[in-house]
């Protein structure tokens, strides 16, 4: 999720990747139809001049993840306590992404 050039929230979705430690390369972004998350979700403001990026992935063990700017990253995992509301957001952007 990021600014787009008008400074309007938007988000965006990558292919399927594998990524290894320390392996470099670029990520083509295609925009995507959806929800933004508010501040809440995305753990920073989302609004505004200028606006954060966040991503959020789950790894192959069911881990899930929440990258935000300058915040520890957050994960949540199955059986790890209360879903949090990012996870939510998460999940729900990534069964549409399924039915593509």
């Amino acid at each position: 999720m990021g600014g787009g050039p008008d400074g309007s929230n938007y988000l965006a979705v990558t292919d399927l990747f594998d990524l290894s430690a320390n392996q470099d390369g670029e990520l083509s972004l295609q925009p995507w139809h959806g929800w933004v998350p508010n501040d809440e979700i995305a753990g920073v403001p989302v609004g505004g001049q200028a606006p954060n990026r966040l991503a959020f992935c789950r790894d192959h063990l069911g881990t899930h993840y929440r990258f935000t700017p300058y915040e520890p990253t957050q994960t949540w995992r199955e059986g790890s306590g209360t879903k949090p509301r990012w996870v939510e957001f998460y999940l729900s952007h990534f069964e549409d992404l399924k039915k593509t």
